[in-house]
């Protein structure tokens, strides 16, 4: 009876269509969703678990340095540095500075020239052997207050800080500062009902993604399958033994 055929034209066949729409009989199939939730699709989440980003170095999921000292913490009792990987050392100050020292940790400063220091006109020592760096002036040169650039280092090695921060005022007195350690901004899914859920985030990017109604986040169907193998579906076999038919037209 040629009203009973099934997805391939076949007369009371077995063969049904699955959501890549492929027609056979083959009731294990690879037809599952990428991350994208599409049918068959190649996306695949990357090392930072955006889907189909292509990301491979997990180091550069998230994460920024700070680049300009006015971005440095407002505080009314605190004033900072902070030393990019550049080498740039960063400065947000409540008072004017006549004089600075401090230690670079991890690596041996080479050189230290420019910034608002040196347009200040002041003296820029930085000693290699003892990784200390100063600025002075002879002639009554500061750097105002407010933030930017204080100076900038020549580096040998991975520098991790500054340390022994001693910074004077016009009067001689001592400025309170303190070294700003930038905290890592992870960037990823902070909704732990997304399928791409990221516990280690620390600043929602926007990229969760959740799985398709009755589905899990592999793909699986987690409800019912219907005789099309479509999950969730209703459709039946009728009378002729076709999925989804209309069952015996009348008068055959």
């Amino acid at each position: 009876n040629t009203s009973c055929a099934d997805c391939a034209g076949v007369p009371n066949g077995d063969n049904v269509e699955d959501n890549c729409e492929t027609c056979d009989n083959n009731p294990v199939n690879d037809c599952e969703q990428d991350c994208a939730g599409t049918w068959g699709g190649s996306a695949v989440l990357d090392v930072c678990g955006e889907c189909d980003g292509g990301e491979t170095d997990p180091d550069n999921c998230g994460g920024s340095d700070i680049t300009d000292g006015c971005d440095l913490p407002d505080d009314p009792n605190t004033s900072y540095l902070h030393l990019t990987a550049a080498g740039s050392v960063l400065y947000k100050s409540l008072y004017d500075i006549a004089g600075f020292q401090f230690t670079v940790d991890g690596a041996s400063p080479t050189g230290a020239s420019g910034g608002d220091a040196g347009a200040a006109g002041m003296m820029i020592q930085a000693n290699s052997a003892t990784n200390i760096v100063l600025g002075f002036s002879l002639t009554g040169g500061v750097v105002p207050e407010g933030c930017g650039t204080l100076v900038e280092l020549d580096l040998t090695g991975d520098a991790t800080g500054l340390s022994g921060i001693i910074m004077s005022d016009t009067a001689g007195g001592a400025i309170y500062f303190e070294y700003y350690e930038e905290s890592e901004t992870i960037a990823g899914c902070m909704d732990d009902s997304a399928c791409n859920y990221n516990s280690d985030a620390t600043e929602d990017d926007g990229s969760c993604e959740y799985a398709e109604e009755n589905y899990d986040c592999d793909g699986n169907c987690i409800v019912e399958v219907d005789c099309f193998g479509e999950c969730g579906g209703n459709a039946v076999v009728d009378e002729c033994g076709v999925c989804g038919g209309s069952g015996i037209p009348e008068g055959e």
